[in-house]
């Protein structure tokens, strides 16, 4: 019983635990138009590493660890917040839609 806890029980929490920040982040960035939102690589990124953090990263606190994946998140989108700081929010949406986000505020 304790196996499946060390294994299973505890990184399934704790990945859970993780992806809500990470999720919300990832929402309110595509909210406000800096990246296009991509939900599934990064729930697949938190699992990875929330898996992998006691073979690789064990000597880290998990508040580090949570800084370092909400900050790995950024590193996921980092195309997509090159080209934004190059042309502005909302460079992927058409100029028509533009004109219509920026009448309805």
């Amino acid at each position: 019983m304790e196996d499946i806890s060390n294994y299973i029980l505890i990184p399934t929490i704790t990945a859970i635990l993780f992806m809500v920040p990470s999720i919300l982040l990832d929402a309110w960035l595509c909210k406000i138009g800096m990246i296009r939102s991509n939900k599934n690589l990064i729930i697949i990124f938190v699992i990875f590493m929330v898996l992998f953090k006691p073979v690789m990263f064990k000597d880290w606190s998990w508040w580090t660890f949570g800084l370092v994946l909400l900050l790995g998140q950024l590193g996921l989108h980092r195309y997509d917040l090159g080209v934004t700081i190059k042309k502005g929010r909302w460079w992927r949406v058409p100029k028509e839609k533009k004109k219509n986000r920026s009448n309805s505020k």
